[in-house]
């Protein structure tokens, strides 16, 4: 007797046939067969005796659809007499949570400091909630949605500083996804479609100022600054202001870092 099959699996998953055996005596040895279509492959199961409940782990279901079960009449090798042919099953092989695409929202560049946007797609996850894992820079981390469609998620603020002006680019991976939510069995996805962008994080410029904490009244005084942060090619600009006398704003303009 079939006890029960699970009726829907992940794809690239096993399933599970339970059964059980009466009218063998101990000791009597008996054996069936059963075989999943598309698979087409025969497995032949040999016991002794009766059992009450036995369990059966298929070969992995990898196509998406409806697997069939069939069976041939359980025979008692023993003493010869033929049983029962059990009623074939069926098992759905459901298709896996994915992410076809992931990319920035609008730019993947950012200053130090900023979050960053990200746009993506899920597909095979109508009625189920989900969770994406992603690691950035040395960061696990994760989203969370309900159902197929575009979403936009932000990765957290991210940090970088570099006296020369140089980037930082960092890779964005999505680890996996998963159903937490809907009809079992909750499947998950390490394998995705799209699983990688990008994040450049710029440094912020860095100016120093020093100047003498005394002057004498009616004369001028200099102020020194040095600039980091900044490519060699890249332009930069400030304003001063004094308030005694009142001057400003002032602007002062450069190119790369400056060292006073």
């Amino acid at each position: 007797t079939i006890n029960s099959v699970t009726p829907n699996v992940c794809q690239f998953s096993t399933a599970e046939i339970v059964y059980s055996v009466d009218s063998v005596l101990a000791g009597e040895r008996r054996t069936f067969s059963y075989m999943i279509t598309p698979l087409n492959t025969p497995v032949v199961i040999v016991g002794t005796g009766p059992v009450n409940m036995d369990t059966l782990v298929t070969a992995a279901h990898n196509v998406v659809g409806i697997d069939t079960v069939s069976y041939t009449a359980i025979s008692n090798t023993t003493n010869g007499c033929v049983g029962n042919t059990p009623a074939y099953n069926l098992i759905n092989v459901l298709a896996l949570p994915d992410v076809t695409s992931f990319e920035s929202s609008v730019n993947d560049t950012i200053c130090s400091g900023l979050t960053n946007d990200y746009d993506f797609v899920v597909i095979n996850s109508a009625l189920h909630d989900w969770t994406i894992t992603y690691a950035v820079n040395g960061d696990t981390l994760t989203w969370t949605g309900n159902g197929n469609g575009t979403f936009t998620r932000a990765i957290p603020s991210q940090q970088w500083y570099d006296s020369a002006g140089n980037y930082s680019y960092r890779p964005i991976t999505l680890l996996n996804i998963v159903w937490t939510s809907g009809a079992l069995p909750w499947c998950s996805n390490s394998n995705l479609t799209d699983d990688s962008a990008t994040v450049v994080v710029r440094p912020r410029p860095v100016i120093e100022l020093s100047s003498p904490e005394h002057v004498c009244v009616n004369t001028t005084t200099q102020i020194y600054f040095s600039v980091e942060g900044v490519q060699p090619t890249q332009n930069w600009s400030f304003d001063w202001y004094s308030t005694n006398p009142v001057s400003g704003p002032n602007t002062i303009t450069g190119t790369g870092n400056v060292v006073n």
